[in-house]
């Protein structure tokens, strides 16, 4: 499990930069969804 806290804004399109430590634990599909207390919460897609 990863947590943590970090502060990164959307830009124009839309998009929020996942760091890369992240995404080497994430793979190559992953969730991102809202959360609560404005966060967002990130599932890997396992199996799929």
């Amino acid at each position: 499990m990863l947590m943590g806290e970090y502060v990164h804004a959307m830009d124009k399109k839309g998009r929020v930069i996942i760091p890369s430590k992240f995404r080497k634990e994430l793979g190559n599909k992953f969730v991102v969804t809202r959360g609560l207390d404005e966060c967002l919460f990130i599932y890997p897609m396992v199996g799929i």
